[in-house]
């Protein structure tokens, strides 16, 4: 697995915190799995030796099927990447994504060309809405929850999700769960884990955690870079493993330059524009910030060509924010491209 596998065989440094750089690989919080030789390996029941993990389920009320949302994406990448290198890889996860307003999960799919099948099923006491579909060699499967906004219908609706995310894990029996969230419901999926003594990977993706509740019952952290690993040492005490995120190449490598449609879907972009690019105009990611450039560069360098992708935030949103960029005539606002590549090749500067 190139560096995947070197990073995971590497054995942790356990320095001092004091004055120190902490813990460059490895996790406060592993009980039982153990980094050896170039693979992932979990012990087997009786403890006696240990065994290759090969079956890899992402498990989260966050779904992996989200395209506008960072995390979703980079979990995707890594388990599209681990399928073709011969593991067994599926996800379960809830049908919520990062929006501002509510979608139905099978016009997202079907937008992207992605097949899918949905039943009705019983689960336990419990009746709910499952979709199937696949991404690559990676089996996904969905509970479809009544909102994709993020708020739980009502209790029921938990123990439901609940329910279906143990059945999934005593049937296919995984030798690893990757997930993440904070949240009570994600802590619950952990909990579900760690009753079936199955080893879990927390893969963390942002800068949101303010103290190790979150990771008290997972075996291993993972963060994307160094100074993410340095910052939760330094701030909550988490030794986490820096572990490079992957990229699909075939995701994002341009040839040549796609047509997209504006966000109002009157026309296409034309190909021949070279754009400074920002993506998911929201407050998270600095729109405010944006948005003041943009002004400045419309009355002072409208040669620079602005382009707005929308993301989990759309443009019609930005009034509720206190922005009005009607009056930057350098701007280009498109809508989230199913492919990336799209921007992509538009893009001269991100």
């Amino acid at each position: 697995m190139g560096r995947w596998g070197e990073r995971l065989a590497s054995p942790p440094s356990r320095r001092g915190r004091s004055g120190e750089h902490g813990p460059s690989t490895g996790s406060s919080y592993r009980s039982r799995g153990a980094k050896v030789g170039g693979t992932l390996r979990v012990p087997v029941v009786d403890g006696t030796r240990s065994v290759p993990a090969t079956k890899i389920a992402f498990v989260s009320p966050h779904c992996v099927l989200d395209f506008t949302n960072g995390a979703a994406t980079a979990t995707l990448d890594a388990l599209t990447l681990l399928a073709r290198s011969g593991f067994e890889c599926q996800a379960f996860c809830n049908s919520r994504i990062d929006a501002w307003e509510e979608v139905l999960m099978e016009e997202i799919l079907a937008q992207r060309g992605i097949p899918y099948h949905v039943r009705n099923a019983q689960i336990g006491p419990h009746r709910g809405r499952m979709i199937f579909t696949t991404h690559d060699n990676v089996a996904v499967t969905l509970f479809n929850s009544a909102s994709t906004r993020g708020g739980w219908l009502n209790s029921e609706e938990i123990a439901a999700f609940l329910a279906s995310c143990e059945i999934f894990l005593k049937k296919n029996r995984p030798d690893l769960v990757w997930t993440y969230g904070g949240d009570p419901v994600s802590l619950a999926v952990q909990k579900l884990a760690k009753r079936l003594d199955i080893p879990i990977l927390f893969a963390l993706h942002n800068f949101a955690y303010r103290d190790t509740r979150a990771f008290e019952m997972v075996d291993y952290v993972i963060v994307p870079t160094e100074f993410c690993r340095q910052f939760y040492w330094d701030t909550i005490g988490l030794a986490a493993m820096y572990l490079p995120l992957v990229v699909d190449p075939e995701r994002v490598l341009v040839s040549g330059t796609l047509r997209v449609p504006m966000a109002d879907g009157t026309r296409s972009v034309p190909d021949t524009n070279r754009y400074v690019t920002f993506v998911n105009p929201e407050p998270r990611k600095g729109i405010h910030f944006f948005a003041r450039i943009a002004d400045a560069l419309s009355n002072t360098r409208p040669d620079i060509r602005l382009l707005m992708v929308e993301g989990a935030s759309k443009a019609s949103f930005l009034p509720q924010l206190g922005i009005d960029l009607s009056g930057a005539k350098n701007l280009t606002i498109i809508a989230n491209a199913p492919d990336a590549r799209a921007f992509h090749s538009m893009t001269k500067m991100p």
